[in-house]
């Protein structure tokens, strides 16, 4: 400890270091009479006090309280260098058993420098600055290795749960974002970038399994548009996605591109599917494997029908139409397709393909309005 004044101006300070201090709710509630602390509003609503911290730690305080005349207010200052401890957020289900960093703290500001909050799987860095008396804040956050988990899907306001409820994502993922304070004194997430580390993915609209998923989910500034760049395995082939996600969320719109070479036309396949392609394919019995580009387009508001438009290149292929029964054998040509909820529309071109020693060229269409279903082929046997 040390100390110096002066009695005649009232002035003062008082400077010191307390070591291997036990921090908990009650240390904070007193660090708050020190220090009034304003409630934290985080994103997605979250709002709490820093003594209402679920907090165990062992820290050393460095201090100083400063007076320069008998009618001014004391400067308190505070530096927490944690050591050890664990945290947890009111309404937050992840329990991180990992804390260390610094927390700097006065009249004015507040500042984490190089604060890593974790367990032995996954961490989360903070590092930022709040000035209290403008209310203007900037908080850079980097997480590495957490988990797609309950943990994580109660932790997050229901709009964002909705979003992993769609896409039901598995495994770990890093993220960075920089939070930024908004006008009405909220945490605004910034330049996120989310990037899956060989995840899994099974949307709900199409759930054909998707392994080792990896790329990059990046926010356009602060707004709730995400570009898409990433790829996977499915069934072993590899598969990409490019495209834009615009207010993502339950009423999100968007524009998804999906490419993949030879992939099998298998019962995975077939199980992913809408119902109405499900019949489409089981009616013509169609099996072997397929280069397929797709784009699926939703547009905005919630449970909005998704248009989804087809390039397929059978490559071969095998067919058995259930209303004519004239099994077909190296199948090859280009298949396109228009999929909506009432209608689907298909259209064969350069088809080539052999039942027994007969070779046969054709092209022709398909067309599904409700229950009612249209074939046309145009068809040469050589």
């Amino acid at each position: 400890f040390g100390a110096a004044g002066s009695r005649a101006a009232g002035s003062g300070s008082i400077s010191g270091k307390l070591t291997g201090l036990r921090l908990d709710p009650e240390t904070l509630g007193l660090v708050r009479q020190l220090v009034p602390l304003e409630p934290i509003t985080l994103p997605g609503g979250f709002s709490t006090r820093i003594d209402q911290l679920d907090l165990h730690a062992h820290t050393d305080i460095a201090f100083g309280l400063v007076r320069g005349g008998i009618d001014d207010p004391v400067d308190t200052k505070l530096l927490f260098t944690v050591h050890s401890g664990r945290i947890s957020l009111p309404g937050v289900r992840y329990r991180p058993t990992r804390l260390e960093g610094k927390l700097y703290c006065d009249t004015r500001y507040v500042q984490l420098k190089n604060f890593v909050v974790g367990d032995d799987l996954s961490q989360i860095t903070l590092n930022g600055t709040l000035d209290r008396g403008t209310g203007v804040g900037r908080l850079e956050v980097a997480i590495r290795n957490l988990p797609f988990d309950e943990r994580l899907h109660g932790s997050l306001p229901a709009d964002w749960q909705r979003m992993l409820d769609t896409w039901r994502p598995g495994g770990q993922f890093d993220l960075t974002t920089t939070l930024l304070t908004s006008e009405a004194g909220r945490w605004v997430p910034t330049d996120s970038v989310l990037v899956p580390r060989g995840s899994t993915a099974n949307h709900v609209r199409f759930p054909y399994p998707l392994e080792q998923v990896r790329g990059t989910m990046t926010q356009l500034g602060s707004s709730r548009d995400l570009r898409v760049e990433l790829t996977a395995v499915a069934s072993g082939r590899p598969v990409s996605f490019s495209g834009l996600v615009t207010n993502a969320g339950p009423a999100a719109a968007s524009q998804l591109d999906l490419r993949v070479t030879q992939l099998p036309i298998d019962n995975t396949l077939l199980a992913a599917c809408q119902p109405s392609l499900q019949r489409t394919l089981k009616a013509f019995s169609l099996r072997g494997y397929a280069d397929i580009s797709a784009r699926f387009v939703r547009p905005r508001g919630e449970n909005q029908p998704l248009r989804t438009s087809l390039a397929v290149r059978l490559n071969p292929a095998g067919i058995d139409y259930e209303h004519f029964r004239y099994p077909l054998d190296n199948l090859s040509g280009h298949i396109t397709g228009v999929l909506t909820p009432g209608r689907d529309t298909w259209a064969f071109e350069s088809l080539t393909a052999r039942h027994g020693p007969a070779r046969l060229t054709g092209h022709g269409s398909y067309v599904r309005q409700g229950t009612d279903k249209q074939l046309s082929l145009d068809i040469t046997v050589h």
